[in-house]
């Protein structure tokens, strides 16, 4: 046995933490809250500051549309500040937040199923690796138990004198599990 085993659910943990499709997932949520927030965004008013500073010749439009008033401003800075609030635009600021919000949900189904599937996979893997090692000790104990056989066999041959037939096991079976069966 290893000295450093890790139990089933710590290296369910260790893959979910460091396996690629994992934080690839896990940056694609990050992204569609922000587009979210940007999404909802649209909702919020906008302030414009512009700051100039010279001579500027301005130009506005009065409430007709042949009326256009001109004036001239001599040096120094000027400030004008605008406020403007969206009131309503055929729900297409509301429309593309749920869009952005589907796709969140998108993004939490697909990390919550490469998890799943991830995990699956580890725990598969990890009974597998236990399942080979129980074999292993399996042969290792019936290769021993041959060994025995044929020491015990060999010693009656050297005794008696005569090849019993527990000697042709060494030439068949144990060396055949042997050589397809090494550790």
């Amino acid at each position: 046995m290893a000295v450093n085993a890790m139990t089933i659910s710590e290296a369910v943990n260790a893959a979910v933490e460091k396996h690629p499709s994992i934080e690839v997932a896990k940056q694609e949520i990050l992204v569609n809250e922000q587009k979210i927030k940007i999404a909802k965004s649209a909702f919020y008013p906008k302030v414009d500051l512009k700051v100039n500073y010279g001579n500027e010749d301005k130009k506005s439009k009065a409430n007709t549309a042949t009326s256009y008033t001109k004036e001239n401003i001599d040096g120094g800075y000027h400030v004008e500040v605008v406020a403007t609030q969206n009131i309503f635009n055929g729900y297409a600021d509301s429309a593309n937040v749920d869009k952005n919000q589907a796709l969140h949900q998108s993004s939490e189904f697909k990390r919550i199923s490469s998890i799943d599937k991830l995990s699956y996979d580890v725990i598969r893997t990890y009974l597998e690796i236990l399942r080979l090692r129980e074999v292993l000790k399996y042969e290792e104990n019936s290769i021993k138990k041959f060994e025995d056989y044929y020491s015990l066999a060999t010693k009656k041959s050297n005794v008696t004198g005569q090849k019993s037939e527990t000697y042709t096991v060494k030439g068949t079976s144990v060396q055949r599990y042997k050589s397809g069966h090494t550790t």
